[in-house]
């Protein structure tokens, strides 16, 4: 295919090439890299308790309920574990299917927004675009955010061009479940639709009302409902909402993320922007150079080149970009739905430089081939590196131990929960959160009281028997989780305590004792792990 294909010949290829090369980048060792901690797995460990739970519309987490997101995530990879196993297949079955489908999404977006579309160019680039390919290989809610995001925008510019209300309906029902997945972060679409329908409306074009009864009460329903729920059920949980998950998060880094601070933004965010497209962005950028002068864009303002479908990405990409920016507690995914209105607005560009022959057909898809096969390399790399954080490696390690076969109670010692380990073995695991102390500056009578590391915090404490003087201790033939590399520099210490090594990994040790050990004071809030 070259620069004279007939447009239909090009836009069938390049959707086709889209949906294949999509397909293989999300499948494709989909399952092979273990689940990671903190991030996938929390979610994973709250997916497991919140389907085995009594009731599955309160999220749990270490026995507790987990309320920082409403459960679709959860149930999504439940639905995905159900039908696969507990594994990392089955864990990551949902991002396959979100990824997919806001491919269509884009695709279908790009056709309403250009009348036509860019031959198929935008849902291609979306479809070998490194950020939202390393989203779909991540648990989290960030995919499934984005397919919903990318189907509300598609469905406003299908009704804006068919003029029928069900289209309006249906970016309500998209919006209900964004807000399902993430709260009132699933609203931002809004912010470029809403000034969109009134360009529109006064220009003679808009729909007759983007705000429908019906769009409204099935947004409700599928959006709203579930947090009318929670709030009748536990009136408590509307204060912490509020002050943690609102205002918490905005104004002053509630979760105390280390990617709160303000040059994360230059660090995280702004390099994903423009290099998280792979060579798109800058390969258009550096063919439009000469375009994109002060005296170009002019022209192309006076020549209304520069109307309300390019007012409508600007601000579908910008505003999002200015909120996530501005609050305290941001992570890199949080833009990934950014991408998809980002990837229309390419495309757009790219259709140009195939239009002027500036670029060829076949250009295009080499460069998308190549582009995939280097996201599969990059996973199938990831997938063979060892890291302590892989909780299915550590799993696999100690599962065919005879002693976690039988009734021992099994403890991790670490500084955060062990979530994605509690996922892969099927049981709570209570954790000792400690601090790290120098060891030079401790004594051998230090050991005397467990741990070396000083306490402060327990979870799933109830797991845990206590004494009479109600403080939890470690029974006599517990075995503990440590990671290797600490047992190594703790080991002279530890060694008082008569400790047996049952199983000495690279990342991790399984140990076990032989006296009963108090734990001493134990905290009572958990540390916070979402940035480990």
């Amino acid at each position: 295919m070259d620069g004279t294909t007939p447009l239909a010949d090009q836009s069938k290829s390049f959707w086709r090439a889209a949906l294949l090369l999509g397909l293989f980048v999300c499948v494709f060792m989909q399952g092979s890299r273990g689940i990671y901690e903190s991030t996938e797995g929390r979610y994973a460990e709250c997916a497991r308790e919140t389907i085995t739970s009594a009731n599955p519309l309160e999220p749990m987490l270490n026995g507790v309920n987990h309320w920082t997101k409403p459960p679709l995530t959860y149930w999504a990879i439940g639905a995905g574990t159900m039908a696969l196993g507990d594994n990392p297949w089955g864990a990551r079955a949902y991002l396959v299917l979100s990824f997919l489908l806001t491919v269509v999404a884009v695709h279908l977006l790009d056709k309403a927004l250009w009348k036509g579309g860019t031959r198929g160019l935008s849902a291609l680039i979306f479809a070998t675009a490194p950020v939202p390919i390393a989203a779909a290989h991540i648990i989290s809610t960030d995919m499934l955010l984005t397919v919903w995001e990318a189907w509300a925008l598609a469905f406003y510019w299908m009704a804006v061009r068919s003029g029928s209300r069900h289209f309006t309906t249906l970016m309500w029902v998209a919006l209900g479940l964004a807000a399902a997945t993430k709260g009132p972060v699933g609203l931002i679409p809004l912010t470029a639709i809403l000034p969109a329908q009134w360009m529109l409306k006064r220009r003679g074009d808009a729909p007759r009302s983007v705000i429908t009864l019906e769009g409204l009460l099935l947004f409700a329903l599928i959006g709203l409902s579930w947090f009318g729920y929670v709030i009748w059920a536990h009136p408590e949980i509307l204060k912490q909402w509020i002050g943690e998950e609102v205002v918490g998060r905005i104004a002053y880094d509630a979760h105390h993320r280390a990617s709160s601070e303000p040059r994360k933004i230059l660090m995280n965010y702004v390099p994903m922007m423009l290099f998280g497209t792979g060579p798109w962005l800058v390969w258009w950028l550096w063919k439009e150079r000469a375009q994109l002068g002060r005296a170009a864009w002019a022209r192309r303002f006076k020549d209304a080149d520069f109307g309300v479908e390019q007012v409508f990405l600007a601000l579908a990409i910008v505003i999002p970009f200015i909120v996530f920016s501005a609050s305290s507690s941001r992570l890199p995914l949080y833009i990934v739905p950014l991408f998809a209105p980002m990837c229309v607005a390419i495309g757009r560009g790219w259709s140009h430089l195939l239009d002027s022959g500036r670029v060829s057909g076949r250009v295009v898809l080499r460069i998308a081939i190549a582009v995939a096969l280097l996201m599969g390399a990059v996973k199938g790399i990831a997938a063979y590196r060892t890291s302590w954080k892989d909780m299915t490696a550590a799993a696999a390690s100690m599962r065919d131990l005879p002693e976690l076969q039988g009734d021992a109670p099994l403890i991790a010692l670490f500084r955060v929960p062990l979530n994605g380990l509690q996922f892969h073995l099927d049981r709570r695991i209570p954790t000792i959160y400690f601090r790290l102390d120098n060891p030079t500056e401790l004594t051998r009578q230090d050991a005397l009281s467990f741990p070396v590391p000083t306490v402060v915090g327990v979870a799933n404490t109830d797991l845990l028997p206590s004494s009479d003087e109600d403080k939890v201790y470690a029974p006599e033939g517990a075995l503990v989780i440590v990671r290797s590399k600490e047992l190594a520099l703790y080991g002279p210490f530890f060694s008082p305590l008569g400790l047996e090594v049952l199983s000495a990994g690279e990342e991790w040790s399984v140990i076990r004792l032989t006296q009963r050990i108090d734990i001493g004071e134990i905290a009572e809030a958990a540390p916070e792990d979402d940035d480990i």
